[in-house]
């Protein structure tokens, strides 16, 4: 019998905070998946623009626009949300369906390219330099399927964070947020035979989908997955006295909340501490690098 929680299950509370942070999320890097929504929700051929005015538990009032006309759309979800995973459901499923009656490509999002690269450059640089073991090749094409493949790093990165790994000679590495298993599996297939990779999230659902890529690749062994709320493992190990043994540590969870606003406060903080090395770089969606200085000889 499952020991998941309500809070497990559904994520925080839809707070007004959290409900905003969200908004501005979707807002900013999804315009095109609300398009998708309008038009093919309330047949708007018209529409040109979409924001969001308003979301909550139970649907999303959106502001369609075109060079010579604004009006508001509501769009009630079928079953009411009850925290921040199943928000992310339902919108999920509204945005593939919405994509799939219009005849677009029903991926909500792709991956994240480097900013500033045009599509063809960036499939020139992938075509040039990607290297996929096979197991890593079908996983990332079977996160592809899923209606929130958005969430999947895109696999230069993966490539970048397994050569740090290479690079540091790493044995012991951290992992926030699990997904499917894709950049677990980058990372360690870049750790030597005795290497340890622990990946912590709240997902039941991890349990199946990265495991039988990780096993045909012959990591699984490196891979322990830890299903509880981040904190929790983190306190953990502390407890345990495992403070300051991992040499990489990998966040890529919890975007959205708008205590991520706390992910710009944490840049901001990165920017002045003076204790560490850093470079913030334009991969996919961002990736912020910071070493502890005298880590390195």
């Amino acid at each position: 019998m499952s020991s998941e929680t309500a809070q497990e299950r559904d994520g925080a509370p839809l707070t007004d905070k959290l409900l905003a942070g969200i908004t501005q999320h979707l807002n900013q890097d999804h315009p095109e998946d609300l398009l998708a929504c309008a038009k093919a929700t309330a047949g708007f051929d018209w529409v040109e623009q979409v924001k969001i005015t308003q979301l909550e538990a139970t649907g999303i009032t959106l502001e369609v626009s075109n060079s010579s006309k604004v009006q508001p759309l509501r769009l009630d979800f079928p079953t009411p949300a009850k925290g921040m995973l199943s928000l992310k459901r339902v919108v999920d499923v509204m945005v593939m369906e919405s994509r799939t009656k219009l005849g677009w490509d029903p991926q909500t999002t792709k991956p994240a390219k480097a900013v500033g690269l045009s599509s063809h450059l960036y499939d020139y640089l992938i075509s040039i330099s990607l290297r996929e073991p096979e197991p890593l090749a079908q996983l990332r094409q079977a996160t592809a399927q899923l209606p929130s493949s958005g969430m999947q790093i895109a696999p230069d990165q993966g490539q970048f964070m397994a050569l740090l790994i290479q690079l540091m000679g790493a044995k012991k590495v951290l992992e926030i947020g699990t997904f499917t298993g894709y950049s677990a599996l980058c990372m360690a297939l870049a750790l030597p035979d005795d290497g340890t990779l622990i990946t912590c999230d709240i997902e039941e659902k991890c349990r199946e989908f990265g495991p039988p890529y990780w096993q045909a690749a012959g990591v699984a062994d490196r891979i322990d997955l830890r299903i509880a709320p981040a904190l929790d493992t983190l306190n953990a190990l502390l407890a345990n006295g495992q403070a300051g043994t991992f040499a990489f540590a990998c966040i890529d969870a919890d975007k959205v909340n708008p205590d991520s606003i706390a992910l710009r406060n944490l840049n901001q903080t990165l920017q002045q501490d003076e204790r560490i090395d850093l470079s913030l770089l334009a991969s996919a969606d961002g990736v912020a690098l910071a070493l502890k200085r005298g880590q390195v000889t």
